[in-house]
């Protein structure tokens, strides 16, 4: 070790201002551990080549990623009481251009039907519930696509996520900035554990340097409607009491005109009365 650091030194005092050095291999010749390393010098030019070699390599292995937006267009069909139908459409937008990039990251979309014997385990019960449930499992869907279905070559930077009403959006974005002592400003707890639910996931993006924005949706834009039609088809699908409770209506509506018709008599307009007042 000392001749070898010697023997440095004394090529660094012949070669002032170059670099050459010196490593110490087995080559394949030499199969028994026993035999003395072999010295290998290497001048300057080439350590130059090695080292372009290997960033061309590298280069051609990883070349530099392309910088996609993600959009997520959220929809809520919310009727009280009743079901709540939830649609979510994914897409991704080049950073650069703005152009759709569906080769790269497919189009996805997502519908949640909730039906009214699950609006406590939900808790959409309002319908800006409904909305911050909707932004959640939007930031869902987006951690999931980072997580698994992202390709090397893609660096996501920006998550975009449309919302139908403005309140919502004021609500998120200002809980994000005074967060925690504001949510304690909320009456209702209900409301505080949606809202505090919706402001982690944020948060959670933010932390792995995603930026995360609440953008107000624009309901002639394709995306949005196609994402409105799912959500209240699924909201339909889910509102089996509603449609019951209609039938239930109109049933006994005919019912009462029925009796009007075959008997002009106060009684019967009472008992016509009294199924409508059962049906609802």
């Amino acid at each position: 070790m000392m001749n070898m650091l010697s023997g440095r030194a004394d090529d660094a005092n012949m070669n002032r201002g170059t670099v050459v050095s010196l490593v110490q291999c087995r080559l394949p010749a030499q199969k028994s551990f026993r035999q003395p390393l072999t010295t290998l010098h290497i001048q300057p030019n080439e350590l130059t080549r090695i080292y372009r070699y290997q960033r061309n390599t590298m280069n051609s292995l990883f070349p530099e990623k392309i910088k996609l937006e993600l959009l997520l267009h959220t929809a809520v069909d919310h009727v009280k009481g009743q079901g709540v139908g939830i649609g979510i459409l994914q897409q991704a937008r080049c950073a650069k251009t703005g152009a759709l990039m569906p080769g790269l990251l497919p189009t996805e979309e997502r519908r949640y039907g909730i039906t009214r014997a699950n609006f406590p385990t939900e808790n959409v019960k309002t319908r800006e519930r409904a909305e911050l449930l909707a932004i959640l499992h939007a930031l869902g869907l987006a951690s999931s696509t980072i997580k698994k279905r992202c390709p090397p070559y893609v660096q996501l930077q920006t998550i975009q996520i449309f919302c139908e009403h403005p309140s919502v959006i004021y609500t998120v974005e200002q809980h994000l900035r005074y967060s925690p002592a504001s949510l304690e400003d909320e009456v209702s707890g209900n409301d505080r554990a949606m809202i505090k639910r919706v402001v982690q996931a944020i948060q959670k993006l933010e932390r792995k340097s995603f930026e995360v924005f609440l953008t107000i949706a624009n309901m002639e834009d394709d995306a949005q409607k196609k994402v409105g039609l799912a959500a209240r088809q699924r909201g339909s699908f889910a509102c089996k009491q509603r449609r019951r409770l209609q039938h239930a209506r109109e049933r006994a509506s005919a019912v009462v005109r029925r009796t009007l018709e075959n008997e002009n008599s106060t009684e019967a307009l009472v008992e016509g009365i009294q199924e409508l007042k059962s049906a609802n």
